[in-house]
């Protein structure tokens, strides 16, 4: 029997979001699979004060702990100083982000034995660390698992002239949605996001209050995420244009310390061993396209939004990120990935998903869904248009109603306060792919069951009501709705609905790995 998620406090030692200390703050780990099969937990942690530089992780079993670690890792820090960046800002609202610099700090385990609890302690080995009295632990997955539970959350963004403003919103719809999914399925294994965690990527004071918001989860649960356009983009009314200030999104990857096993370092050459992106390319990959296992389950997280970079592999003018090129390189990596992979079920997580309800579908989007046909892809989780929908079963872009034969593809709505435009009011095909959707939702989360017979998903939020017989909601209109008095509510047709009872075959077997890409002179 799993153990229920114990929930950690914040500590009174950690600063609130937005100040600037030794203690660490935004502390996530998650759990990568070292070749042999042995799990590994990734650590990452934010210290504002500029001199902390050294990176520690301390930890031991739990049982028998009697107050002296085993191991002690030394990790590896990175400045992260983006204050130049606002002089070139031309926004009316330029004033309302903050661009404080932080030191990154990263660190990974050794192999843990499985189903194991561990506590442990990070920061900068001396008195710069989390709570010593308190101590934050995990538990390794067990060997062989055969079921287990995640909570899927995305486009969590929030903004706020200030941090305490930001924290708020993070604190009602986000905070809200991850303590309601945590009380009613207390074996959550652990937490995904499909991006979007914040509306302004390079904004510091919004990834301080999206994590101080997560944080009591944090301490003890896994946490993945992939990456969005807000991520990525800048902002007319703050930057004074889409155009990103950020393209590789150091900030964002600066908060999570992911698996290096993304197209930045596999996917071609002999058994897919080699990087398969190069140049600039391969920098906007590495950090946020990986992949990790779990039970007899293996997910795919991939960098797929409608953003456009002004940079090439070599730092010419002209590329864009959602090219073929980009896309290519990632569906390759998958494929090579999957090849050498047996695993039964085969998830994708990514931010803008192929069959949306709302918006019009993305650029390359029939490119992509082929390779997941090719790679027997089960389900797709996604976020982007602000509204739940899930689809048919889709295979070659049509409606298969035989088990196994095609993949189901989820636009999880969102965990913040963006609720957006009516279903179908920029997409005039969105009927002809769609099983269920329902709209106008905030603070939504869902709770995916993954065992040997099938994936199932429960999916709640809470709906915006029009106030006095509005129809479309608007950004300038927002105030005319109320959130519905009765609280949560299925998104779906049940409470909990079958995704799959039969898993896809990948058709992989004559799929060559590609050449690994020519070195730059």
């Amino acid at each position: 029997m799993k153990p229920s998620i114990k929930l950690n406090k914040i500590p009174s030692i950690t600063p609130p979001p937005g100040s600037v200390s030794a203690i660490p703050t935004s502390v996530t780990f998650l759990f990568d699979t070292a070749d042999n099969g042995a799990v590994k937990a990734r650590f990452n942690w934010v210290t504002s004060d500029m001199t902390i530089l050294h990176s520690v992780l301390k930890y031991a079993k739990k049982d028998g702990f009697n107050g002296i670690f085993t191991e002690t890792i030394i990790g590896e820090s990175f400045p992260i100083d983006q204050r130049d960046l606002y002089e070139t800002f031309m926004g009316n609202d330029k004033n309302e982000v903050q661009l404080t610099p932080i030191i990154s700090h990263k660190a990974e385990s050794l192999e843990l034995e499985p189903d194991t609890e561990y506590v442990y302690s990070v920061g900068d080995g001396g008195v710069h660390v989390t709570d010593t009295t308190n101590l934050p632990s995990f538990r390794t997955p067990a060997a062989n698992i055969d079921e287990f539970s995640f909570l899927w959350i995305t486009d969590s963004q929030e903004s706020g002239i200030d941090v305490e403003t930001a924290y708020r919103k993070y604190e009602h719809f986000m905070g809200r949605a991850v303590k309601t999914a945590m009380k009613n399925h207390p074996n959550i294994d652990f937490i995904i996001s499909t991006g979007d965690n914040v509306d302004f990527g390079f904004d510091t004071k919004l990834w301080d209050s999206y994590y101080y918001a997560l944080q009591p989860y944090l301490y003890n649960t896994p946490y993945y995420s992939a990456t969005g356009n807000h991520e990525y983009e800048g902002n007319p009314r703050i930057t004074g244009s889409w155009e990103s200030i950020d393209p590789y999104m150091v900030t964002a990857k600066g908060r999570i310390n992911v698996p290096k096993n993304g197209p930045a370092y596999k996917g071609a050459g002999t058994n897919g061993l080699e990087p398969i992106a190069k140049g600039a390319i391969k920098q906007r990959l590495d950090g946020n396209t990986y992949y990790f296992e779990y039970g007899d389950a293996i997910f795919l997280v991939l960098d797929y939004s409608d953003n456009i970079s002004n940079i090439d592999e070599t730092g010419d003018k002209g590329f864009s990120f959602s090219s073929d090129k980009v896309i290519k390189d990632q569906l390759d990596w998958m494929k090579s990935v999957l090849k050498e992979k047996d695993k039964k079920w085969r998830i994708v997580a990514m931010h803008h998903g192929p069959y949306l309800g709302r918006l019009a579908q993305p650029e390359y989007w029939k490119t992509v869904t082929d390779a997941f046909d090719e790679s027997g892809i089960d389900v797709v989780l996604s976020g982007h248009d602000h509204l739940y929908l899930r689809s048919k079963l889709m295979n070659n872009n049509q409606v298969t109603t035989v088990p196994g034969t095609g993949t189901t593809y989820i636009t999880g709505g969102t965990a913040g306060s963006g609720f957006d435009a009516l279903y179908g009011h920029n997409n005039d095909i969105a009927e002809t792919y769609t099983e269920k959707y329902t709209d106008w939702v905030v603070s939504s989360y869902h709770v995916i069951d993954v065992n040997g017979s099938g994936i199932s998903i429960t999916s709640k939020g809470i709906k915006m009501l029009p106030i006095d017989g509005v129809t479309e909601q608007q950004e300038d209109n927002a105030s005319a709705f109320k959130e519905d008095e009765n609280g949560y509510r299925d998104l779906d047709v049940s409470s909990k609905v079958v995704l799959t009872n039969t898993s896809r075959t990948k058709n992989l077997s004559s799929w060559k790995y590609p050449n690994p890409p020519a070195e730059q002179p």
